[in-house]
């Protein structure tokens, strides 16, 4: 009989051994028999195997390595599988990894990004979303802030009012306190001066 892991054509010639992808048992075999499509064969070619993780085997004779932004995990593979939106995959031989709170990606990535600022990423599989207008985000945040009272923000930063100017937050412009008004406090609106005092505008307190 024929040993396994080989293939005997003629009957007066040594076994020809399996190669990569094929296999036999014992018994007459005149030729070696090609493994199911997702597995592949190696020495001594006894039987079919797992495709090996980290590669596809779409022609069991020649398994092929995932490309970059794709995996395969161990067992019958035939195609290796895009790293998905949200998560990256380092490795092509190891399951996707969930992005960060902060980070993003849309699809078929090795690193997740970092959200830009202006942006929030509450979805890290999807693009980012621009602040709307009177919140901002630093890069990295992944989230938008509200602009705080006493404080205006354009997309990306918060920076406090001036004397004599005041918000009452979501804004992105610090307003002057008008004339015949004091505003003693960046956070609050203007208060009107009593009778006997007066402003020109832009003041904390009013004057006698």
């Amino acid at each position: 009989l024929c040993p396994s892991g080989y293939s005997c054509p003629l009957v007066d010639t040594t076994p020809n051994i399996c190669t990569t992808g094929y296999y036999s048992s014992v018994g007459i075999n005149t030729t070696c028999t090609l493994c199911p499509i997702g597995l592949t064969s190696s020495s001594p070619f006894t039987y079919c195997s797992s495709c090996t993780a980290g590669m596809q085997c779409n022609t069991p004779s020649s398994p092929t390595n995932c490309t970059s932004g794709y995996y395969s995990l161990s067992g019958v593979i035939t195609a290796c599988t895009a790293c998905p939106a949200g998560a990256y995959c380092p490795l092509t031989n190891s399951p996707p990894i969930t992005c960060l709170t902060g980070t993003y990606s849309v699809g078929s990535a090795t690193a997740c990004l970092s959200c830009p600022a202006g942006y929030n990423c509450i979805d890290p599989s999807k693009s980012p979303i621009a602040c709307d207008v009177g919140y901002y985000s630093a890069l990295g945040d992944g989230i938008c802030t509200p602009c705080r009272p006493g404080y205006s923000c354009n997309s990306t930063l918060a920076t406090i009012c001036a004397n004599g100017y005041y918000s009452l937050g979501l804004s992105s412009v610090c307003t002057s306190c008008p004339s015949g008004f004091a505003c003693p406090s960046i956070s609050f609106g203007p208060t009107a001066c009593s009778l006997g005092t007066y402003t020109l505008g832009a003041a904390n307190n009013c004057t006698t």
